[in-house]
């Protein structure tokens, strides 16, 4: 019971790490009222005139 709770609690710090290292920008759509975390391996295009949204280009070369 103590080994699965404590692989449990470094499966939870691990994966806080990961993802605090991971650099991510916030965006927000006001038209919808959401927002999402997108990666920085993606480029960000002009958000529609509508209010519509955004589209994120990937930065890394397609192959």
């Amino acid at each position: 019971m103590k080994k699965s709770f404590f692989s449990a609690l470094l499966g939870i710090l691990m994966g806080g790490l990961f993802a605090a290292s991971a650099s991510a920008s916030h965006y927000e759509n006001d038209r919808f009222g959401y927002g999402v975390d997108v990666p920085e391996s993606f480029a960000p295009q002009p958000e529609a005139e509508n209010g519509d949204g955004r589209v994120f280009i990937s930065r890394s070369p397609q192959g």
